[in-house]
């Protein structure tokens, strides 16, 4: 069965799925894995045949699937010792919670340049110019 039989037929799976495989490229791409998800809600809401009650009932249940889905990865590394695993990259505190909020969210859309993580760009500090500035000589001239 197609997916727009799927929601022609009033079955709520194939759009449970869709939030599983959601949810599973958030824990890849993070925030950028949602971009899909107001399209998806709007098809389903529009093109179902089922009742409103029934279509927000299985929006509902795809949304709290895709919360648990999408924060077992967090949830798991954020549970283990800073200690005893090995720094989140692009974090600035090791967190999975600073990389979703900071490097992959707020930054992307702020232009990054506040977001630097220890040890990059020699101690986490911007280099003249900026981040990929190359000086007028060309790299490594003055």
């Amino acid at each position: 069965m197609s997916r727009a039989g799927a929601v022609l037929r009033r079955r709520v799976l194939p759009l449970v799925w869709c939030a599983v495989a959601v949810g599973l490229a958030f824990n890849v791409k993070m925030l950028q894995a949602y971009f899909v998800l107001p399209v998806a809600a709007v098809v389903f809401l529009v093109a179902g045949k089922a009742s409103w009650r029934r279509k927000l009932l299985g929006l509902g249940a795809a949304t709290a699937v895709l919360l648990v889905v999408s924060g077992a990865w967090m949830v798991l590394v954020d549970a283990v010792p800073v200690a005893s695993r090995p720094f989140v990259g692009g974090s600035t505190d090791g967190t999975v919670r600073d990389l979703l909020f900071g490097y992959n969210g707020f930054g992307r859309v702020d232009g990054q340049a506040r977001i630097m993580s220890p040890g990059m760009m020699g101690g986490g500090h911007m280099p003249p110019g900026g981040a990929g500035h190359v000086p007028p000589g060309g790299p490594g001239s003055p």
